[in-house]
């Protein structure tokens, strides 16, 4: 029995799952969503490297007249001593 395999469908149907939700939420369409979190990811990537599977960025609806709120959680496995920008 192949666990692996298992769990990486468990991970593909959750991100589709959070797709649906955010489409719900706000205006922002999955293909946006998805292309900003590569976008920050791949940027703090130049300073310290993320643990991508534990990654969540997401938007919070608009409650009481507020805006939406972008929230990030990343966790950090490493800080790197100088940059890795070329």
């Amino acid at each position: 029995m192949n666990l692996h395999k298992k769990s990486d469908s468990k991970v593909i149907a959750l991100e589709r799952l959070n797709r649906v939700i955010l489409k719900d939420r706000t205006d922002f369409s999955a293909d946006i969503m998805e292309s900003l979190a590569k976008d920050i990811l791949l940027t703090i990537s130049n300073y310290m490297e993320p643990d991508r599977s534990r990654a969540k960025i997401y938007i919070s609806p608009p409650t009481d007249g507020e805006m939406p709120v972008l929230n990030i959680s990343i966790p950090i496995t490493d800080i790197f001593k100088e940059t890795q920008v070329d």
